[in-house]
């Protein structure tokens, strides 16, 4: 346990628990430094996010179950069907990040090596 942790801990009300040694004590220095809102690097700009509104609103594209099997979204590499014999409306899943649906070998793979 770094010694950072032990004064924090010894400055809890339980420090009767530290060995004496560990426990601050009302006289000892304590350092402060400094720091000015200039000396901190600033930070860039975040990317916007993958699920980002459109500006005009569009219905959602959804396939139409005419046999099982898994659909590719047009618009979203990620984003996969699944429609099954027995419903009408096809069940909607994602990849994880840095992969996309393979609509060839109907599985989430590599973005890199998938054809969108």
């Amino acid at each position: 346990m770094s010694s950072r942790i032990i004064f924090l801990l010894c400055l809890l009300p339980i420090s009767i628990l530290c060995a004496p040694e560990l426990r601050y004590n009302v006289g000892d220095p304590i350092e402060v430094h400094e720091m000015h809102t200039n000396d901190l690097p600033p930070l860039n700009p975040l990317e916007p996010a993958d699920n980002a509104f459109p500006k005009q609103p569009s219905a959602p594209w959804v396939p139409s179950c005419t046999y099982t099997g898994y659909f590719r979204d047009p618009f979203n590499c990620r984003k996969f069907y699944w429609c099954s014999g027995t419903s009408i409306v096809p069940e909607a899943f994602y990849c994880q990040p840095g992969w996309a649906f393979d609509a060839w070998k109907h599985v989430c793979d590599y973005a890199e090596i998938v054809e969108c």
